[in-house]
């Protein structure tokens, strides 16, 4: 596969993603980037990763590596959005979630990431914007039951049990039975509905139950994917949680579905939201696309679909 030639790399480590704890994970990438030019920045408790990408561009910088999971990816995400610059973002998977970089076809190999980044084409990617905190998302927005399972769930729940930390959480949280009035501004649509859980998808095509669900998730339409559990499904929030762990797929019957532009969302009570498995405040919020806002190292995925 040929290389495209990056000159000078940044890549910005978070220390305190995933489970390895020695320092072999930074060594290995150290290694990998053996020949390219590149200097490692760790995103410590007082810095800030939109400091470093506001002078990427100026600073000779031709491509963005960020090391971590989503959270990180998102972080860097909406420094390079913000800063207005057009190098390319790519993702060494580093957390204890990496759902971004499977959606993306990196390697599950770390030893394979960086000649496989170096091989690839940039994508034109949209990105989404929650008007009320200012921040920019790559992947999701969510509210009601995920947003409370992120909450519940701990950084070294994260770290010791990876993904499953969620769904041992999780179960709690389904028992728990919050419900929500909410009014969904969708474009020129009002709808009003009762609900436990709601989603806004930029990236969304291995989502679990991927094929059951009545989506064509894509990055690059100038779309999101809304979707409500409305009618109390408890069954179908379970089998999304199931999805994951036992690899099968569960048709979902009681999902309200709509590809939009622009979302304004209230609830009663006030609902919890999460944004790229980070916890940002709560309902009301407006949601936005910003068509095309971003270049993101990557190879698009099957769609999810009938």
């Amino acid at each position: 596969m040929p290389e495209l030639g990056y000159r000078k790399v940044m890549v910005i480590w978070n220390p305190v993603a995933g489970r390895d704890s020695s320092g072999a994970d930074r060594e290995n990438l150290s290694l990998a980037m053996t020949g390219i030019g590149h200097e490692i920045r760790e995103w410590k408790a007082r810095t800030d990763p939109r400091d470093w990408t506001e002078t990427a561009e100026r600073d000779g910088f031709d491509l963005i590596i960020a090391a971590g999971g989503d959270g990180t990816v998102s972080a860097v995400a909406d420094g390079m959005v913000r800063a207005g610059i057009s190098i390319p973002l790519a993702v060494f998977p580093q957390g204890s979630q990496n759902f971004l970089a499977g959606e993306l076809g990196y390697p599950t190999n770390p030893e394979e990431v960086v000649p496989w980044i170096m091989g690839q084409k940039p994508l034109d990617c949209d990105i989404g914007h929650v008007k009320e905190y200012d921040r920019y998302f790559l992947i999701s927005v969510s509210g009601g039951l995920h947003a409370d399972i992120v909450d519940d769930t701990s950084r070294e729940a994260k770290r010791l049990l990876g993904w499953l930390a969620y769904v041992y959480h999780g179960f709690p949280v389904l028992f728990r039975g919050n419900w929500y009035r909410i009014t969904l501004k969708l474009d020129d649509e009002t709808r009003r509905w009762k609900s436990n859980a709601m989603v806004v998808l930029n990236f969304g095509s291995t989502l679990p139950g991927g094929r059951a669900l009545p989506l064509s998730v894509s990055p690059f339409d100038g779309k999101m994917d809304v979707l409500v559990n409305r009618k109390g499904s408890f069954f179908d929030i379970v089998g999304l949680l199931a999805g994951r762990l036992l690899k099968r797929r569960f048709r979902l019957h009681r999902l309200a579905y709509r590809q939009v532009t622009r979302m304004v969302m209230t609830s009663y009570p006030s609902m919890s939201l999460q944004m790229d498995g980070e916890s940002i405040g709560e309902t009301p919020v407006t949601i936005e696309i910003r068509h095309r806002a971003i270049r993101i190292v990557g190879v698009p995925q099957v769609q999810a679909g009938y």
